[in-house]
Order: C-alpha cells, then sequence, then structure tokens
C-alpha cells in the first residue's frame, strides 16, 4: 500500500477484512488523517453493498462479504436499505411502462414527480451511510484516545444502557479482540468532575481505568477501550466511581462476556 494512495483493491480489500493487521492500521491511521480517503471508503462501501444486493459479486468476494459482513448490524441494515432503493426504483420503472406507450419516458409533471422520488430516496440512504460510518469513526477516534491498543486493533462496541433500559446482550468476543464501552451523555458526571470505570466479579475489581472526564456536552458519547482480551470471560459490574464526591460508587450495567468458542 502506498503511503497516502491506497488502490481500490485494496479499500475493498479493507472492507471485507482481507488485508493484513498491519495494511489495515495504516489504512485507519491514513483516514483518521484524510477527508478525501474516507470518502473513497464510503463509496466503495456503497458500490460492495450494491454489488452485493444485485448479484455481481464474484463467489469468492460473496463468501466472504456473508462471513465477515452479513452479521454486524451496520450491514445489514445498509443490504436492507439498498434492496428498498432498488425495490422502489423498480417499481418506478414498472409505473413508468404501465402509464406511457411502449414503455416511453415520462413526460410532465408525472416524470417530474418520478424523478424527485427516486433522488429523495438516493440521498436519504447516502446521507445516513455517511452519518453512520462518520459517528462510527468518531467513536473509534476518542476511544483510541484513551491510549490503550494502536490503531487497527480489532474492537468490539459495548453500549451501556440508560437507566432503564434493556441489559446489554451477551458479548462474543473473538480472540485478541478489543471491547470499547460506550458511555452516552446521560450516564456521566459533570465536566468538573473526574472519575473512573472499573469491572468487577463480586468484590474484585478486574479491571480500572485512569482517570477520565466527560468533557464538555458538544463531545457527546465517551468511549472507553479496554486492553485486548481484557477482562477475562465472565459476568462483571461495570462501576462509574466520581472523584471528590461522596456519592457512593454506581453500577452502570452488567457484563456477560464469553469467548468466540463459548
Amino acid at each position: 500500500m502506498s503511503a497516502t494512495t491506497p488502490s481500490p483493491a485494496e479499500i475493498r480489500d479493507y472492507i471485507l477484512r482481507r488485508l493484513p493487521e498491519a495494511r489495515r492500521a495504516m489504512m485507519e491511521e491514513l483516514y483518521f488523517r484524510d477527508d478525501s480517503l474516507l470518502d473513497r471508503v464510503e463509496q466503495a462501501e456503497d458500490e460492495l453493498v450494491s454489488d452485493y444486493v444485485l448479484g455481481r459479486l464474484s463467489p469468492a468476494d460473496r463468501r466472504t462479504f456473508e462471513s465477515s459482513l452479513l452479521e454486524t448490524p451496520y450491514y445489514r441494515d445498509r443490504i436492507e436499505s439498498t434492496t428498498q432503493m432498488r425495490l422502489r426504483i423498480g417499481r418506478l420503472q414498472a409505473f413508468r411502462k404501465s402509464r406511457t406507450p411502449e414503455g416511453r419516458l415520462l413526460t410532465g409533471r408525472a416524470g417530474f414527480l418520478a424523478a424527485i422520488s427516486l433522488l429523495l430516496v438516493l440521498f436519504v440512504a447516502a446521507l445516513a451511510s455517511a452519518l453512520r460510518l462518520k459517528g462510527e469513526l468518531e467513536t473509534a477516534a476518542r476511544a483510541l484516545a484513551a491510549g490503550v491498543e494502536p490503531p487497527g486493533a480489532a474492537a468490539q462496541a459495548v453500549v451501556l444502557p440508560l437507566p432503564g433500559g434493556p441489559p446489554p446482550a451477551r458479548i462474543v468476543r473473538a480472540a485478541g479482540e478489543s471491547l470499547v464501552l460506550v458511555l452516552a451523555r446521560p450516564l456521566l458526571p459533570p465536566a468538573e468532575l473526574p472519575f473512573r470505570l472499573s469491572l468487577r466479579a463480586g468484590d474484585r475489581t478486574v479491571w480500572e481505568s485512569g482517570v477520565l472526564r466527560s468533557g464538555a456536552a458538544r463531545e457527546g458519547d465517551l468511549a472507553v477501550r479496554l486492553p485486548a482480551g481484557a477482562p477475562p470471560a465472565g459476568r462483571y459490574e461495570v462501576i462509574l466511581a466520581t472523584e471528590g464526591d461522596a456519592a457512593a460508587p454506581r453500577s452502570l450495567a452488567t457484563l456477560d462476556i464469553a469467548g468466540a468458542e463459548g
């Protein structure tokens, strides 16, 4: 890979998770610094999902797509959106042929409305994709700022529930994969109060963060990355303790963690 210009094939291999770990890390370092590369990655994602929905992937690429990406909620949503868009286009084409002699293009008001509908569908799908990817990258950047793992290391985000919300689903973690704890703004103490997060199994603390701060309100959620493989499989309470505050530490959630084989 060039230091600044990864090829389209390398970008597709990155999305399909076929790049070696060192090259994945290099790619991620590049697009954190270069918005134009991020745009290329987004475009390649759009093309890859479209090729999958339209059946244009090679058998090998299709198997890789399904084994690497199909279980990811983000890509399932993308496939559903693209499929719905394709069905909408098909209905518009069928409507056009049924309303005009010999399938000629719609004219006048009907043609204008059909074109506007199609453009709106395409715009909403593209905007949702871009916002989703930007949000994930911002969360990853905040996780990297915690300074635990080098860029490119595999990670799984665990979103802690708001009070009264459903508990997190059982976490199945691959060997060497890190966990990123994502705390929504309402879970965080005021910006001026430093705090720590810890994982406890009964009375035993198995992991504790350094001193954290929630930052300004505009910074949104907080992501904290744990070391790879920490903690081992088991059940843990996520505890938030505010320093310099008389309030007792509070439990944010219970995590049920298993290895990929379990």
